[in-house]
């Protein structure tokens, strides 16, 4: 496999004109040295995955944790890494529900999103814990007038 050799990169700065870089190291560096940029009115991992959390509980009440779920939406949500840090956030804020199932078979954890729609249309009316739980996965709201 061949690469090609890069030996200048052109920039054009905000007024349009061209500026050279004698070498993409140099960009690379001053990219670098950039602190990362932050938006705020942008999803997270976490958002994502609230918000996916929302639409299964639209669909169903509940989603359970076993080995060997079958249920595609369960372990989209409980496998993913962001999960242990989502589940604590609405726990702090009491937006999930742990609640038993006396069903046969091998005890399960199941989890509920409480008033999950919320999360999907989070510009309506919604309760303190939502904007808490928005602020904190820097989900922009619209200022209220």
């Amino acid at each position: 496999e061949s690469v090609p050799q890069v030996n200048s990169v052109v920039r054009y700065d905000k007024s349009g004109k061209p500026r050279w870089l004698d070498s993409p190291s140099e960009w690379i560096e001053q990219q670098a040295a950039k602190p990362a940029p932050v938006d705020l009115d942008g999803p997270d991992e976490r958002w994502r995955l609230l918000e996916k959390f929302a639409r299964i509980s639209m669909r169903q009440y509940a989603i359970r944790s076993v080995k060997g779920n079958d249920d595609p939406a369960a372990r989209k949500i409980l496998g993913s890494p962001f999960w242990p840090d989502l589940r604590e956030l609405l726990t702090r804020h009491g937006r999930l529900e742990a609640p038993d199932n006396e069903a046969a078979g091998p005890r399960s954890e199941w989890f509920h999103l409480v008033a999950g729609s919320e999360f999907l249309d989070p510009q309506g009316p919604v309760q303190d814990s939502t904007r808490k739980i928005l602020a904190e996965l820097n989900v922009g709201l619209r200022k209220e007038n």
